[in-house]
C-alpha cells in the first residue's frame, strides 16, 4: 500500500471511530482523473471534497502534487459553495489549505501534529454550519 493510501486511511478511520455520525467516501475516476480522493458528509446535511497529498518530508516549502484537474475539480466545488480543501500528509504532521488559497505548495510552518487530524473535521464543519 502506498504512503497516500494509508495516510488517506489513518485519517478515515480515527474521523469514523471519533464521529460515527460522518460518512467518508473514497473516489477514484481513472477515465477523466481530477476528481477528489474523499467525500466527507455530515449528517446535518453538509458535504466537503477533500483532496489527499502524501509527502514525507517538508523542509522549508515543497509543492504537493496536486495536478490541475484536481485542482479544477475542488475550485468548481468551492465556488458553488462545497467546501473544497487538499489535506496533505507528512512524516511530521499533517497540512490542511482551502483551494481557493492554495497555490500548490505546502510549508512546513504549516504543519500540524497527527494527535491533532480531528481538527480538521471539527473546522470543516464549525465553518460551513
Amino acid at each position: 500500500m502506498n504512503p497516500e493510501t494509508k495516510f488517506t486511511n489513518k485519517v478515515r478511520k480515527t474521523w469514523h471511530s471519533t464521529y460515527g455520525d460522518i460518512k467518508t467516501y473514497k473516489h477514484s475516476d481513472r477515465f477523466h482523473g481530477g476528481v477528489a480522493d474523499v467525500e466527507l458528509i455530515i449528517p446535518d446535511g453538509m458535504t466537503a471534497w477533500i483532496e489527499f497529498k502524501y509527502i514525507k518530508k517538508v523542509a522549508k516549502k515543497r509543492k504537493a502534487g496536486v495536478t490541475e484537474l484536481q485542482k479544477i475539480f475542488l475550485e468548481e466545488h468551492w465556488s458553488c459553495g462545497i467546501p473544497s480543501y487538499v489535506l496533505i500528509g507528512t512524516s511530521e504532521g499533517y497540512a490542511l489549505y482551502h483551494i481557493d488559497g492554495f497555490d500548490g505548495y505546502v510549508r512546513a510552518y504549516d504543519i500540524k501534529p497527527y494527535n491533532r487530524i480531528c481538527d480538521v473535521f471539527h473546522y470543516i464543519r464549525e465553518v460551513y454550519s
